[in-house]
């Protein structure tokens, strides 16, 4: 399966299912995206969104260690910043019906 399987041609569309009332945003080890508990083609989420998604994602595997923490402060910063603009985006996207949570535990404890 492709690592961004949202830019595959799918025949007929995105199956859409039922979306949840509330989605949480928080990476996690392994995860595709880090939207919880929705699959990502139940949220009828832009491509770019998607794309951005998964490389926040990236960009916290990368540079996260459970044991040691951020690799450097600089990407710790620049990981929060980019939460703050993807919850942004993710409300605009979702719309008003969905109620947006954000779990940035990775830096909570680095204050």
């Amino acid at each position: 399966m492709s690592r961004r399987p949202w830019h595959e041609a799918i025949p007929g569309g995105l199956p859409v299912g039922a979306r949840p009332r509330v989605v949480k945003l928080m990476v996690d080890y392994g995860c595709e995206l880090p939207l919880w508990p929705a699959a990502w083609r139940a949220l009828a989420l832009s491509p770019a969104l998607l794309d951005a998604l998964a490389d926040w994602q990236d960009a916290f595997e990368r540079g996260f260690d459970p044991m040691r923490g951020w690799s450097q402060p600089a990407a710790n910063e620049a990981w929060a910043a980019d939460a703050v603009v993807l919850a942004d985006r993710l409300r605009h996207e979702l719309g008003p019906d969905t109620v947006l949570e954000v779990d940035l535990w990775p830096i909570e404890d680095a204050s």
